[in-house]
């Protein structure tokens, strides 16, 4: 009882097919999704990282193109010690107009070294912060400033965005680019200062007038835009590789009920309703379903049919051999009935005769067999018995018992002796014996009035003999050979020596 229940148990905590694959396929999209979202935004960082690395690369070298003699003079001008207290006044006074009008009193200087009429250096600046404002328009929300470096110190020359305090504006160079000499060539370079995180690329400005490096074209890029574009991308990726997912589970659900579970739950009942019939079977009893699938399912479909064809054709040979069987059983009983009526069975057998009591029994292994024994009166005085054994089993043994025990009986109502009689029956039996069956004999004659027995032995086991309480083992030195052998000796010898 403890082991059913512990099988319902079992039983109750089975997970369906359908959910094992559900679970399988969810399982395979979400990691095939995750895989493909992760490569996709690793391939879109990468391509979002350099495209900014080139377009900061390419708005520093847009920038360093032009404006190289004016950045020198802009620059000797306000590495003074002039221009220095301009701007320090300009500070504590927290007036860029000081610097604008420092500015308009320096002529801007001609190639030839003298004064541009009309011309100031606040005029250059303009010009200058006007052509980085376009080049700004150009590269799309990058800032772009000129600065000069020099002995580790930054010196800020021109910066659209800043007023103009910020100009010849000192800082120390950030660790980033420490290891650059001045006014050298720096590559796009992310880092963080003052809480902004950046993307810079450096190009030198040369005047071509003099073919020398005055500065330092230099262009931000703000990382946290780049970051929202990976934000925006990622997001939108994870929306569709949702809905792709969603609809990826959905349709391999119902692929997968259609054409697995539905099939395999149809072949689970038809089995089990074929397997649910108590006795005979027949062909309409063969499963029947709409299943068409031309894969492993299709195939164990027709196993299932072929199978069950197989079952009907067994049980219809089944129940024909247990027909045949059923009929040759009682056709058995019949002949072992017959069989034992012809020996003798009721004790005792003579009951008048005070002078012997006799007792017979046989039980075949079989229900029919060979052995049989025999008594009757030939006459008053002399009484016949015999017992045999014939070769084989079953019913061809049971039809050579009674030729033999009929055979023997007619010789012996002869009034002959018993090795005559053996003699005469042996060459009957050996007559009409085509199979070449045999029979072993042990026949005996009882003179009632003088109780002397004589007796002939065809190749029949010993007899015992019980005399004073006590059972001795007759010898057998005067056995002749079984009957149905051979009709005579090649000696002339007797067959069967009478004792």
């Amino acid at each position: 009882m403890k082991e059913r229940t512990e099988e319902k148990a079992v039983y109750h905590r089975r997970v369906s097919l359908h959910t094992k694959l559900s679970i399988l396929i969810v399982s395979i999209i979400l990691a095939v999704s995750a895989g493909l979202m992760i490569t996709g935004y690793s391939t879109y960082c990468r391509k979002v990282d350099e495209f900014c690395f080139a377009r900061v690369t390419e708005a520093a070298a847009y920038a360093s193109r032009n404006g190289g003699t004016y950045i020198e003079d802009i620059w000797n001008a306000i590495n003074t010690d002039e221009f220095r207290r301009v701007r320090e006044q300009a500070i504590n006074e927290n007036n860029d107009a000081v610097i604008g009008e420092w500015l308009r009193e320096q002529p801007r200087i001609g190639a030839d070294g003298s004064a541009v009429p009309n011309s100031s250096l606040y005029d250059q600046y303009e010009r200058l912060a006007q052509s980085y404002e376009k080049a700004k328009e150009l590269f799309h929300e990058t800032d772009i400033y000129i600065q000069h470096i020099e002995n580790g110190i930054t010196y800020t020359i021109v910066d659209p965005e800043e007023s103009l305090l910020c100009i010849g504006a000192e800082e120390e160079i950030l660790p980033e680019f420490a290891c650059y000499g001045d006014n050298e060539s720096i590559p796009p370079t992310v880092y963080r200062s003052e809480g902004e995180w950046l993307c810079t690329a450096c190009e030198p400005i040369l005047n071509r007038r003099t073919d020398q490096v005055v500065g330092m074209a230099c262009v931000d890029l703000n990382m946290n835009d780049v970051m929202r574009e990976r934000h925006w991308f990622l997001v939108n990726c994870a929306v569709f590789v949702l809905i792709e997912m969603l609809v990826g589970i959905l349709a391999g659900t119902l692929l997968m009920r259609q054409f697995v579970t539905r099939p395999i739950k149809l072949l689970a009942g038809a089995a089990r309703e074929f397997g649910s019939i108590k006795e005979v079977y027949t062909k309409d009893d063969v499963i029947q379903l709409p299943i068409r699938s031309n894969d492993e399912i299709g195939d164990l479909y027709h196993e299932f049919q072929s199978m069950q064809d197989h079952i009907v054709e067994n049980t219809e040979k089944l129940t024909t051999i247990t027909a045949q069987k059923e009929r040759i059983e009682i056709e058995l009983r019949m002949a072992a009935q017959i069989q034992a009526s012809m020996l003798p069975s009721e004790f005792p057998a003579f009951p008048d005769r005070k002078e012997f009591d006799l007792f017979a029994r046989m039980d075949p292994a079989r229900e029919t067999g060979g052995d049989f024994y025999d008594f009757f009166f030939v006459d008053d005085d002399h009484l016949y018995l015999t017992m045999a054994d014939v070769s084989g089993k079953g019913m061809p043994a049971a039809l050579f018992m009674i030729l033999c025990k009929i055979t023997l009986a007619e010789h012996a109502r002869m009034g002959k002796s018993p090795a005559r009689i053996l003699e005469d029956a042996n060459a009957d039996i050996c007559a009409n014996n085509r199979e070449q069956m045999f029979v072993t004999v042990w026949l005996g004659i009882l003179e009632i009035s003088t109780g002397i027995l004589r007796y002939a032995d065809a190749g029949h086991e010993k007899m015992l003999l019980r005399r004073d309480g006590r059972w001795e083992l007759i010898p057998k030195a005067l056995s002749g050979i079984p009957a149905g052998l051979v009709s005579e000796m090649p000696d002339g010898s007797e067959l069967f020596p009478e004792q």
